[in-house]
């Protein structure tokens, strides 16, 4: 079983010449080309993105991949998404994490790293690179490709619909979150 921990990844804001200033949120790689995003406020309006993805320790094997497809999951009734999940425009060279098990959302929870440190898959506290391990992100000269994000969002009645019906939360073929 592969760390989620193992991979560091940063949703930039695409082009930006310091990962530090450029980074928008973190996620977690969950498949070869799909990036899970559990805190996923800050892509609501965002359309200009790039992902960068480094090795432990930071700054190793940095790779910068577009994403070609976004997939925000909302609750009815709550303004902001609970999780979002990247598909990538080609795969990482990481290996991506894994988890036994399931990850399941309190009433309280507003994203899913909570969910995720309950099931093992982050450590306590863990939300992404520091501040530090974003200034050893050396990404390959250039930005990843300007191809338009296409996007979607999917809401469900309740939380505990969101958990039935999302695939994610159980971890099976993450290919099922694009598809239809």
């Amino acid at each position: 079983m592969s760390r989620f921990t193992e991979v560091l990844v940063s949703v930039q804001k695409r082009g930006a010449a310091d990962p530090r200033r450029g980074h928008l949120t973190s996620g977690l790689l969950v498949g070869p080309d799909v990036v899970m995003v559990p805190t996923a406020q800050p892509l609501t309006g965002a359309s200009e993105v790039e992902v960068l993805l480094s090795g432990t320790p930071a700054g190793t094997r940095v790779e910068r991949i577009a994403p070609k497809r976004l997939v925000l999951y909302t609750v009815d009734g709550q303004p902001e998404p609970l999780v979002g999940y990247f598909q990538l425009a080609s795969a990482s060279r990481h290996e991506a994490g894994s988890l036994d098990g399931e990850a399941e959302l309190s009433r309280t929870d507003t994203d899913m790293w909570p969910a995720l440190e309950r099931a093992g898959a982050v450590p306590r506290g863990f939300r992404g690179p520091s501040k530090e391990q974003l200034t050893k992100f050396r990404p390959p000269a250039g930005s990843a490709s300007s191809t338009p994000l296409e996007r979607r969002k999917l809401s469900f009645d309740s939380r505990q619909e969101l958990e039935r019906r999302a695939c994610p939360w159980k971890f099976c073929d993450v290919r099922e979150i694009f598809a239809g």
